[in-house]
């Protein structure tokens, strides 16, 4: 379970917020192997959940990236991320999964 312990490390105080507010809005996968912790949004919206929306935000993700690809229920065109509370940037997912599932 390092990837748990390394989830709740990331979060502290606040990792069990996230993960409920994950769960009752979002896409939450865990196994062995992974760890992600995802949203569909309307990039230009912001962090609103739109199950309609071009983008998956990746709140947490951690693990073995390729099976990510393998799991996620349905892919958007965008990925984004926010990293230490700085501003998204999103990235063209499938630019993203062919340089992670084809090195």
């Amino acid at each position: 379970m390092q990837l748990f312990d390394n989830f709740l490390r990331f979060y502290e105080d606040e990792s069990e917020y996230t993960l409920e507010k994950m769960i009752r809005i979002g896409f939450v996968y865990f196994d062995p192997t992974l760890i992600v912790l995802a949203m569909p949004i309307t990039y230009d919206k912001g962090f609103e959940l739109d199950l309609e929306g071009d983008t998956w935000f990746v709140m947490y993700a951690s693990g073995d990236m390729k099976r990510m690809f393998e799991i996620m229920p349905y892919t958007k065109k965008w990925a984004a991320f926010q990293r230490n509370k700085g501003p998204m940037k999103k990235y063209d997912l499938a630019k993203i999964q062919r340089r992670i599932c084809n090195g």
